[in-house]
């Protein structure tokens, strides 16, 4: 028999990113992290949204309303901008992580559903995440920007992207 893991049954790995980033940038301790959990799920409201997960718009709403104490800013360098290169947002990305205070990335993947998750290191070659599903890194040369092929399974949504510090 099969052990349901977190995301089996759910979609609150956007809940999860938003926590993780928060505890990085802010250094929030265990308790914080689930009030701010919690204070997540009940925005989400029904098990619809819950077990469907987060959207773009969603999460954009979340880190307005919700984790914005908890960070002194969140930018969307890709917002309105198609067909990014993995060279420009590898580079972007591993240059805003390279900064000297603490500060991650929330990025969403097409893994082949929609999974949000957090970056908080980035080489030219791996970012390390923190993620609620068991990702530990994505190794670039398995990622993509554009559609995915069996080489290059992992596609990033740029325009999913949030610079949080």
């Amino acid at each position: 028999m099969r052990v349901f893991r977190q995301g089996d049954l759910d979609g609150l790995c956007g809940a999860y990113s938003v926590v993780n980033a928060a505890r990085i940038v802010s250094r929030l301790d265990e308790d914080q992290c689930a009030t701010l959990f919690e204070t997540v799920v009940r925005y989400l409201g029904d098990a619809h949204r819950v077990t469907l997960g987060v959207g773009r718009g969603l999460m954009d709403d979340i880190l307005r309303d919700i984790a914005s104490g908890f960070m002194s800013s969140r930018y969307m360098p890709f917002r309105n901008r198609a067909d990014i290169s993995l060279s420009e947002f590898w580079s972007t990305v591993a240059d805003f992580l390279d900064g000297a205070q603490p500060r991650a990335v929330i990025l969403c993947l097409d893994t082949p559903t929609p999974h949000w998750t957090t970056a908080v290191r980035a080489t030219a070659r791996r970012m390390e995440l923190v993620d609620s599903g068991g990702l530990n890194t994505l190794a670039r040369r398995r990622c993509t920007t554009a559609r995915a092929t069996a080489a290059r399974p992992l596609r990033i949504w740029p325009s999913h992207t949030y610079l949080i510090s």
